[in-house]
């Protein structure tokens, strides 16, 4: 697919290509929880919910995407406030769940796996879209933000350098670990589609 154009639907339902007049990626920023970020770098899908179609259709193929955690299940669980994966678009269109969320939004997405997560707080000073440090956790409310691709690239540079935690499950320094970040509070999530 040539990169100057998007697929939407069109008025029969059906997909269809479309110039698209960004001339770069764009940097996309989801905000799940740690189980949910797991599951999306196991399966390499990234799911929304039942009301993430209209947000995955904003996502161009080669787009940056990071995860931003800010508990260990979605609201409950320990307080995380890291970014949890990394990675690019991969998939053409969302698609509909199927198995146990049907209702669900995806998109196929191809997260770095380092083991690694990076705290949100020393980050805040390099990242464009945070304008208030004191305040920054509102930035993060409506779960979905389109960014400056620099700001991606910031983020990447930090998961990657995060040292990997000691067991692969990614239990930071608490003790015990909890077990959602086990991936047994991780929601089932289909195969990925391109």
């Amino acid at each position: 697919m040539s990169d100057d154009v998007r697929v939407v639907p069109g008025r029969t339902g059906r997909l269809q290509l479309v110039p698209d007049d960004r001339a770069e990626a764009t940097g996309w920023i989801c905000v799940l929880s740690r189980a949910d970020a797991l599951a999306a770098i196991a399966t390499g899908t990234l799911c929304l919910g039942s009301r993430g179609e209209g947000r995955l259709r904003r996502m161009r193929l080669g787009d940056g995407v990071a995860v931003y955690s800010p508990r260990e299940e979605r609201r409950a669980g320990a307080v995380v406030r890291r970014f949890t994966a990394v990675g690019t678009v991969t998939g053409v269109a969302p698609y509909q769940g199927d198995g146990a969320m049907p209702d669900d939004w995806c998109r196929a997405v191809e997260l770095v796996d380092t083991g690694g997560e990076a705290a949100v707080e020393p980050l805040l000073p390099r990242l464009s879209f945070v304008r208030d440090e004191p305040g920054w956790g509102v930035v993060f409310r409506p779960g979905f933000l389109e960014v400056a691709i620099d700001d991606i690239a910031v983020v990447r540079e930090a998961v990657l350098a995060a040292p990997s935690y000691p067991d692969a499950d990614r239990c930071p320094d608490a003790d015990p670990c909890p077990d959602a970040a086990r991936g047994s509070g991780a929601r089932p999530v289909p195969d990925a589609r391109a």
